[in-house]
């Protein structure tokens, strides 16, 4: 047998359903002993509840949260880097000394005997010990970068918020 949806019996009860709906449950709970079941359950319930006291806060509760709120809440502050050509020496000293270091290291290894069997892939051909040790200090930069994004990403925002 078709059992009224839950839904309607419950703005049956509650006095919501349309007339055609109030109509249909009706006729359904003449039939079905569930659903008449279902709602005597509902208005058991509904004057259980209505038996219990209503429950106001105590006296003065209002207040004493309001005094444990401080009067001014803090302020995040945005502190705004001043304009500085120090970052541009910084990064031209950086990439020279790079530079340098790659030379170094690049006369380092092609006089090395392992350089001569690597010398024989068109990879190693194309970029030259110069190219190679460059694509390297590349990748490992890279991978320092990544390794320290989250760190500094975090301490900047310590930074700023004022924590």
């Amino acid at each position: 047998m078709y059992h009224e949806n839950k839904d309607t019996l419950l703005s049956l009860f509650y006095r919501e359903a349309s007339p055609q709906e109030e109509q249909r449950a009706r006729q359904h709970l003449a039939f079905c002993e569930d659903c008449r079941e279902y709602m005597q359950v509902l208005s058991r319930m509904n004057l259980a509840l209505s038996q219990w006291p209503d429950e106001k806060p105590l006296s003065g509760t209002f207040d004493r949260i309001l005094a444990n709120i401080p009067p001014e809440q803090p302020r995040a502050i945005y502190v705004r880097p001043a304009i500085s050509a120090r970052p541009i020496f910084n990064i031209a000293f950086a990439m020279m000394s790079i530079l340098l270091l790659i030379y170094f290291v690049q006369s380092r290894i092609s006089a090395l005997p392992l350089w001569q069997s690597f010398e024989q892939y068109w990879f190693i051909q194309a970029l030259g010990s110069f190219g190679f040790v460059a694509l390297a200090f590349l990748g490992l930069g890279t991978f320092i970068t990544l390794s320290l994004a989250p760190i500094l990403y975090f301490d900047l925002n310590k930074r700023t918020l004022h924590i």
